[in-house]
């Protein structure tokens, strides 16, 4: 799938999560093979795979330990007998990473989860929360068992450092933090897993590329229809958070931008480009 049709394919799912157009216009935001090349020559655009666990605005994830409690069980072994050393060590790199940032937003869905439960959120939405916990859990076991494979050693998470992590309690805060780790943070994760299947040569990470992309849409909904029911809890304060998300995106994914703020926009009303006021 090109980039600007995952583009439109995703803002056309986050509309349709908060009841903006009707679902059958969007589309599916799971990826299909696109162009063949190279898969160790793909990396994470933004550095923030998955829902980040920000703290103080920056990303914390735990160190990579030997540790065989963190691999699937069920996920096929990579192809690996064409590629050099050099190239097994720079995947294996690559899948630790994502490893460590996919086991960190185990915790920032376990935050959020606490979160909804304070500010008294519907069932659906902390049910959706769980979902994505676990889905997060998935996500991490798929990493590091792709990461042992190339790194010919067992490889997982070791403590979180958690500390600070609840000091987000307002509906303000919390919004603030929504819009980073979701509507920004998971997007960008959406399409760069997007991409990712696209190029992969191996069937086995596409697979594990497109599940992740496709999981990672439905957490950006989440965070979206979070937004629409803050709106009715205190718009003001709701509105004001989101119209300077919308003039300083959080994101340095230039893709994710073009997502995030027209769905951003369409949730205060506006035409969906990109906003021009001052920050309130």
């Amino acid at each position: 799938m090109a980039l600007g049709n995952a583009r439109n394919s995703l803002r056309l799912s986050l509309l349709a999560s908060i009841g903006l157009v009707p679902l059958a216009c969007g589309g599916n935001a799971e990826s299909r093979a696109g162009n063949e090349a190279e898969e160790n020559a793909r990396t994470c655009f933004t550095g923030a795979c998955g829902r980040p666990f920000l703290i103080e605005a920056q990303a914390r994830v735990a160190a990579v330990t030997p540790n065989t409690a963190w691999l699937s069980s069920t996920l096929a072994q990579p192809q690996v007998a064409h590629l050099t050393a050099a190239e097994r060590a720079a995947l294996a790199q690559h899948w630790q990473r994502l490893g460590q940032m996919e086991h960190a937003s185990i915790a920032a869905f376990a935050r959020f989860s606490l979160q909804l439960l304070a500010l008294g959120a519907p069932s659906e939405l902390v049910e959706a929360c769980t979902q994505a916990l676990a889905d997060e859990t998935g996500h991490a076991k798929v990493c590091f068992k792709l990461a042992s494979s190339y790194a010919g050693q067992a490889l997982g998470p070791g403590p979180l450092d958690i500390g600070g992590s609840l000091g987000c309690v307002s509906l303000g805060d919390i919004v603030d933090l929504v819009l980073a780790e979701g509507c920004f943070g998971e997007t960008s994760a959406a399409l760069d897993a997007l991409e990712a299947a696209d190029a992969a040569t191996d069937p086995v990470l596409r697979e594990v590329y497109a599940k992740i992309a496709s999981d990672e849409q439905r957490h950006a909904e989440l965070a979206f229809r979070f937004l629409r029911w803050a709106l009715t809890k205190d718009a003001p304060v709701v509105r004001r958070r989101i119209a300077a998300s919308v003039v300083e995106p959080p994101s340095h994914h230039q893709a994710a931008r073009e997502v995030t703020v027209p769905c951003l926009n369409a949730l205060l009303g506006r035409p969906l480009g990109f906003a021009t006021i001052a920050r309130a």
